[in-house]
């Protein structure tokens, strides 16, 4: 969905994050970049972040206020795994206007027809899921089906037409 919105010119690789979401810029993260969001070089990989809080959009950026880095960024590798994510969630959200599920759905999964799509639990799925006692690794599952199911559907919009939001295959 980023690579999405970086092709029609709504994000830049280059765009320090707390351009878009000034909630970030606390705390020395207002040099970090959406590249550097994008390859966990970021220096934040370990920042507290609840999976409680993930659906709470107040939550989501009082963390993102509170968070510090442990490097300064650009400078180090470390995946972000409770992080960078759903701080390129906030974005998506911030460029295109609407919740990150629906454009994922939107413009991702739809237009390629890609079956038991999920694009992300509804809020009332979240309700659910942590209402019901669903485990943490159960849930993950659910991710990785959506991700495979996303992949596919990338791979064959690029073998259709050779383009993704105006990237093309070689630029991906």
């Amino acid at each position: 969905a980023v690579w999405v919105l970086l092709g029609e010119g709504k994000l830049r690789l280059e765009d320090r994050v707390a351009e878009h979401i000034p909630e970030f810029g606390p705390n020395g993260k207002d040099t970090i970049t959406v590249e550097q969001v994008l390859t966990h070089t970021s220096g934040f990989p370990r920042a507290p972040f609840a999976p409680l809080q993930w659906e709470d959009r107040d939550a989501r950026l009082g963390r993102f206020a509170s968070w510090r880095t442990n490097w300064e960024p650009g400078t180090c590798f470390e995946y972000h795994a409770t992080s960078a994510h759903w701080v390129l969630a906030e974005l998506i959200e911030r460029a295109a206007g609407q919740d990150w599920r629906q454009f994922v759905r939107d413009r991702l999964l739809e237009p390629v027809d890609v079956e038991g799509r999920q694009g992300g639990r509804s809020r009332e799925r979240f309700a659910r899921d942590r209402d019901d006692g669903e485990g943490i690794t159960e849930r993950a599952g659910v991710g990785d089906r959506v991700d495979l199911a996303i992949e596919k559907a990338v791979l064959r919009r690029l073998e259709e037409d050779g383009t993704l939001g105006g990237l093309s295959g070689r630029e991906l």
